[in-house]
């Protein structure tokens, strides 16, 4: 290499060269090399044209909106989890507004996009807008109208045929009864899901026609939810629909194998609650066993209407009632406001 010197003019364009090179490569955090082009030797200038690459910047990974990854799978078990507990819990407080056992359950979960999702929907349809709070988004609870009409029809006193098709919007007064039924499938939503978050799930807005209506956009990913329901001859599908974003923050938590070990910890006044409120809407068999008895074979295939079968039980001794199957109580018979009824009269 010449050993003759630089001159000053030569190291200033050295030194825009090397400056331009460098503005022309990936940013990087490393600090920029600045250099006195007063006081430069040959051996610093040989120092900035050995100098080594900045680190490499991490490249991005390509995302394909209309194809979005596949849901995680431990969320997807955490996911049927509650949506088994939910089904379940909702089948014992709907009793109440339907006035007779509704069977419920979760038949699968699957992942579409919000444009899928909606396609997939009858019009009309009874379609609520959910605001999960304090999550951010929104969830959907759709109901067909084979259902929904079922639902109001048994709320209101009626008795429900599967060939009772109604294809129709909702008017205002179905929409308040229909708000009474989503509000209690929430609620146990939110029992089902306290292990994982403390949501507070409010009703937004109910829809007939939900192709009418953009909440989140159309290519966003959807988690779907579907559940059954039977209500007494009608049977059909309602689905929950979460979308993946507003899960997203929850995705540790969602880890049942931490359920586990929460467990195992004592319990809190807010789990107390939620069991508590569980077992008061937990039906229970109560039974009162009136008389026993017993007959040859020769006599009970002789048995025919009018036929009297007496019983050691004297009329006026207190009989057994039973919780569980398990006598608790000795009782008397009688009747209340036109019914048959028992009056306890002492612990068995």
């Amino acid at each position: 290499m010449s050993q003759t010197p630089l001159s000053q003019n030569q190291v200033e364009s050295l030194l825009r060269t090397v400056n331009d090179a460098d503005a022309s490569e990936k940013c990087s955090s490393a600090p920029t090399l600045r250099i006195d082009s007063a006081h430069v030797t040959r051996e610093e200038v040989d120092s900035v044209e050995s100098r080594p690459m900045s680190e490499a910047v991490p490249t991005a990974e390509p995302y394909d909106f209309r194809r979005p990854a596949p849901l995680n799978r431990v969320i997807i078990d955490a996911l049927h989890i509650l949506g088994d507990v939910t089904a379940t819990q909702f089948s014992r407080s709907a009793a109440s507004l339907f006035g007779g056992d509704i069977d419920c359950q979760l038949d699968s979960i699957d992942q579409c996009s919000h444009q899928d999702f909606i396609f997939d929907l009858d019009n009309p349809s009874c379609f609520c807008v959910i605001d999960p709070k304090p999550l951010r988004g929104n969830w959907m609870v759709d109901i067909p109208s084979n259902l929904h009409f079922a639902m109001i029809d048994r709320m209101l006193g009626g008795e429900p045929f599967e060939g009772d098709l109604l294809q129709r919007a909702m008017t205002d007064i179905e929409q308040q009864l229909m708000r009474r039924v989503v509000n209690d499938f929430l609620s146990n939503v939110h029992d089902a899901w306290q292990r994982v978050a403390n949501l507070h799930l409010e009703i937004d807005k109910v829809v007939n026609h939900p192709h009418c209506l953009s909440t989140i956009p159309k290519n966003a990913s959807i988690a779907r939810l579907q559940f059954s329901a039977q209500i007494c001859s009608v049977r059909g599908q309602f689905t929950l629909a979460i979308p993946v974003e507003t899960i997203q923050p929850l995705s540790d938590r969602l880890d049942t194998t931490h359920w586990e070990n929460a467990s195992s910890q004592q319990p809190t006044e807010e789990s107390r609650r939620v069991l508590a409120k569980q077992l008061a809407t937990s039906p229970i068999d109560v039974i009162v066993d009136l008389a026993r008895s017993t007959i040859n074979t020769r006599d009970l295939l002789g048995l025919a209407v009018g036929d009297v079968i007496t019983t050691e039980q004297p009329v006026n001794q207190p009989v057994d009632l039973s919780i569980a199957n398990v006598p608790k109580f000795k009782v008397s018979i009688g009747a209340y406001q036109q019914k048959v009824a028992v009056q306890i009269e002492s612990p068995k």
